[in-house]
């Protein structure tokens, strides 16, 4: 358990970006962690599975939504603080989430970096199946700069976020050594969920509920379209933007319906996060697996591929 456990070099690299980051230094950190954050993240994978590169699409979602679980497990083990919970001095310049920067229960823990590792698991993905030189120094660029702003605004240590780029990247060269070895997708999806479902016993925070709502909803999707759907990319950047934009409006569709509902149940405690994954997984599953089914209806003599 880290807890308040951190290196004086942690603090003070913190300590001396925040010093002449300024207002502009700090509008350029908080834009540049947004390329780690989640929206931007399910936007670019939207695009590539819903209309470039199905196959590619479902290698960066199986990483991302792993990771996305794995980190949050990871800081409800550890529960160390974030920096600006413990350090004197130490500036909270973007809140994780909207609310009480000092509860835990929305702000998260800080060990590891979720936005380094998903950034690494996305961009590193993409990276390392392009051929090239160029595509992979750009994902290596931006990763990096990712993982500098977290500290830079204060929500993480250092040390979280060479962790969060380490589990990014070790998750793409496992499932790479998986699908190497012919490990079948129902197998090793069974695999991911199962691993990722222990966090029920102990995870606290929303962050988990949802990326594991998120993870299960996301993979069964894939099964679901693989089995029954099958729809083929397009060469159509109209096309592609049309099918991510359709697919985003699906998952928050779903996701605000549920929300309502069970909103009015006024539920609470452990109940309220399952109800959340619940939530979350049948989002998810509608936007992977079900809504891709209206791309037969699509005009494909002449833009698929």
């Amino acid at each position: 358990m880290l807890s308040e456990f951190y290196f004086e070099w942690e603090a003070s690299l913190i300590l001396a970006f925040q010093s002449v980051l300024g207002r502009s230094g700090t509008a350029v950190m908080s834009l540049v962690t947004e390329f780690g954050g989640e929206a931007v993240l399910f936007l670019i994978l939207g695009v590539i599975y819903w209309g470039y590169d199905k196959e590619l699409g479902e290698k960066i979602g199986l990483n991302l939504l792993t990771s996305i679980v794995l980190c949050p497990i990871l800081k409800n083990c550890l529960l160390r603080f974030r920096p600006y919970f413990i350090v004197p001095g130490v500036k909270c310049l973007k809140p994780v989430e909207a609310g009480d920067i000092m509860d835990v229960t929305i702000q998260g823990y800080s060990f590891p970096s979720s936005h380094s590792g998903s950034a690494a698991s996305v961009y590193g993905t993409i990276a390392f199946y392009s051929g090239k030189r160029s595509v992979r120094i750009l994902c290596a660029l931006i990763t990096a700069a990712v993982g500098i702003s977290r500290f830079c605004l204060g929500v993480h240590f250092p040390t979280d976020v060479i962790a969060g780029i380490l589990i990014g990247t070790a998750l793409i060269l496992i499932t790479e050594y998986a699908r190497k070895k012919n490990v079948s997708r129902k197998v090793l999806y069974g695999f991911i969920m199962g691993c990722g479902a222990v966090g029920m016993f102990f995870c606290t925070t929303e962050d988990y509920y949802t990326a594991y709502g998120v993870l299960v909803g996301g993979l069964c999707g894939l099964l679901y379209e693989q089995n029954r759907v099958r729809f083929r990319n397009t060469a159509s950047l109209f096309v592609a933007l049309l099918r991510t934009a359709g697919g985003i409006a699906a998952f928050l569709l779903v996701s605000l319906v549920l929300k309502t509902v069970f909103n009015t149940l006024e539920l609470a405690g452990t109940v309220q996060l399952l109800i959340r994954t619940l939530r979350y997984a049948a989002s998810a599953f509608i936007a992977v697996g079900v809504y891709p089914s209206v791309f037969r209806f699509e005009k494909t003599s002449d833009n698929s591929r």
